[in-house]
């Protein structure tokens, strides 16, 4: 299954480019390598102003053609609307956000070894988790599958993956309001940005499904989260005090939820 991604590319003379695409990545190094479309070969680099993302080809195509007849101020309005000042920001320094793929597996798992390695903050270590690369494929594959979750990847200019988030609606007919998140940043990357449009990203998911109710769980020492969160509107609802044990000391987690 591809994701289809229509996207607004800013050139080089700050004119800007509306494509198509259903691999993001490729595309986007095409267009600063001068291998691109026509319209880009003369004015490369090119920064991501704006991207979504469609289930068929056809939705993705007729969005297209919509937008390229949008005028430049209308344009400019819709790349200001597509998230917060700083997700727009990291889009400009050639990050990008996107579903993440069953071919990604193998670097989704050394992600996780990496960003459990860096902070006490999530519920795995360095270990990250315990899927082989034909597992986690497996799971990517059902994630697609599932029309009320996703896994979200930020990913460099290098195609480096930095940031995860994961969002998912329950399926019982009494509980499809609500849907759980959890996001992650390598260390690295705090502060920039990456956090703010992946939250964007999933809120954004959980409107278009229905949602109601979004909750999450956050280490009630972690105020950077937390803040990022309240930011969101998200307010504390509960806490558990021995969320989780590491080397022998217990450590309290907050309950966080944000009505839709």
């Amino acid at each position: 299954m591809h994701v289809n991604y229509v996207y607004i590319l800013e050139c080089r003379d700050g004119t800007l480019y509306t494509g198509w695409t259903t691999d993001i990545d490729r595309r986007l190094e095409e267009h600063n390598t001068g291998l691109g479309c026509k319209y880009t070969r003369s004015r490369y680099p090119v920064k991501l102003r704006h991207l979504e993302e469609f289930a068929t080809k056809e939705e993705a195509l007729s969005r297209e053609i919509a937008i390229k007849k949008l005028s430049r101020s209308q344009k400019l309005e819709l790349i200001k609307d597509s998230g917060s000042e700083e997700g727009v920001g990291i889009m400009k320094k050639g990050f990008i956000i996107r579903e993440a793929l069953p071919n990604d597996a193998a670097k989704l798992l050394d992600y996780t070894q990496q960003v459990g390695s860096e902070t006490h903050n999530l519920t795995f270590g360095a270990e990250g988790i315990p899927f082989t690369v034909e597992e986690e494929e497996r799971f990517l594959e059902s994630i697609q599958k599932n029309k009320k979750a996703k896994i979200y990847l930020a990913l460099s200019p290098e195609a480096e993956i930095v940031g995860n988030a994961t969002i998912q609606a329950f399926s019982r007919e009494r509980t499809q309001h609500r849907a759980n998140i959890a996001i992650s940043v390598k260390k690295k990357y705090w502060g920039q940005g990456i956090a703010t449009a992946l939250m964007q990203q999933m809120i954004d998911f959980t409107r278009s499904i229905g949602v109601e109710l979004i909750t999450l769980e956050v280490l009630s020492e972690n105020q950077r989260a937390i803040s990022l969160y309240e930011k969101f509107g998200f307010e504390k609802f509960g806490c558990l005090e021995h969320f989780y044990k590491l080397d022998g000391e217990y450590y309290a987690a907050d309950y966080m939820r944000l009505e839709l």
